[in-house]
């Protein structure tokens, strides 16, 4: 019997150790399951947080667009509608340049003494208008008669004659230069308008 009790004491032991080491099994099973499941559960809520920041940075980014959009169109439209009253009032003053540079004839007494003065805009005068526009008569500046060279606009031999340039020319090139002014005006407050204020 004794031979038993020992027999039994180790198949006691034997099978203590097989349920210890099951019972240390499925623990371990089962930690790795509820581990897997809390990883599972905070990797999709940080894949949920991650997709709510995409999808809010990307709004904050198209509303952003959708700002920078209008106001380009905004700016763009005041563009036009000042170039087009530019280009009316381009017309308009255009159009009365004749009644406001032709001579007008009144009958005064004869006096052979009397002296008459007319306008005259001289070779000097007109190469310094056009210096001072930036401009030669080539290039949109007033017709210079009789250019020296070398001369530009000093006051050489033919800087007193008279260019032969009229009161209507002179008009008719200001409001030219004029409009194109309001133009680039109207541009660069476009480009002002349109640039987003960052403050």
């Amino acid at each position: 019997m004794e031979t038993i009790d020992k027999y039994a004491k180790v198949l006691v032991g034997i099978v203590g150790l097989v349920l210890y080491a099951a019972s240390l099994t499925m623990a371990y099973e089962h930690g790795l399951t509820v581990a897997q499941a809390k990883g599972d559960r905070a990797l999709s809520e940080l894949q949920r947080q991650q997709a709510q920041a995409s999808v809010s940075a990307l709004s904050g980014t198209f509303q952003g667009y959708v700002a920078n959009v209008a106001r380009g169109q905004q700016a763009e439209g005041k563009f036009v509608l000042a170039v087009s009253a530019s280009d009316t009032q381009k017309s308009i003053l255009k159009g009365a340049i004749d009644a406001v540079s032709q001579p007008r004839h009144e009958r005064q007494p004869v006096a052979s003494d009397r002296i008459e003065y007319r306008c005259v805009f001289s070779n000097g005068f007109v190469r310094l208008w056009n210096a001072a526009a930036g401009l030669d008569a080539g290039h949109g500046g007033l017709p210079d008669s009789a250019p020296v060279a070398g001369t530009e606009h000093d006051s050489g031999e033919d800087a007193a004659i008279d260019s032969g340039v009229s009161q209507a020319d002179l008009l008719d090139w200001f409001v030219d230069y004029s409009n194109r002014a309001r133009h680039v005006e109207s541009q660069l407050n476009g480009v002002i308008d349109a640039y987003p204020n960052e403050e």
